[in-house]
């Protein structure tokens, strides 16, 4: 079995001593999360224009399909992945809580995407909501390993010393 340790489990509940810390990092981690994944969503679309350019036109159907994945993935994965980062406790609700967040506020937007026939940004929708239910579930995972983990050692270290 693959042993964490504490440098891999960026998850561990940290709780920290200083409370004025803790209360604005729990104030920001929503903030955050949507100009962290907005921006990560502009700079892959543009990156990806860039560099594309030279290949296959970005404005083709498949430069499209591309660009709207990718574009729509990683806003999706970062929007999860920042939030469960930045909160300086209980990363299990609140991976949940993004990961369902995005997808109430993506059901909405699907609805208004159907009702204008955009079918770009229902394509869009989809892959935002597979990148965060992806993140989401790998990071859900790593953080029960690293849980199961520490509190098998402490575990152990109580009854060594009884």
């Amino acid at each position: 079995m693959y042993h964490l340790s504490k440098m891999d489990c960026f998850m561990e509940q940290k709780f920290s001593n200083n409370k004025v810390t803790s209360v604005l990092r729990w104030i920001v981690f929503l903030p955050l999360s949507i100009l962290g994944s907005y921006a990560g969503h502009l700079i892959v679309i543009y990156l990806n224009q860039i560099t594309m350019s030279d290949y296959i036109d970005p404005n083709s159907f498949l430069g499209q399909v591309f660009l709207r994945w990718l574009g729509y993935f990683v806003f999706g994965f970062l929007f999860v992945y920042i939030a469960a980062y930045v909160a300086p406790g209980f990363k299990k609700q609140v991976i949940i809580g993004m990961a369902g967040l995005l997808l109430l506020f993506s059901g909405a937007f699907l609805l208004l995407a159907i009702v204008k026939q955009n079918y770009w940004f229902i394509f869009g929708i989809i892959c935002m909501n597979l990148g965060s239910a992806g993140v989401a579930f790998e990071l859900f995972k790593k953080q029960t390993e690293c849980e199961n983990q520490f509190q098998m050692k402490e575990e152990y270290t109580i009854n060594e010393f009884h």
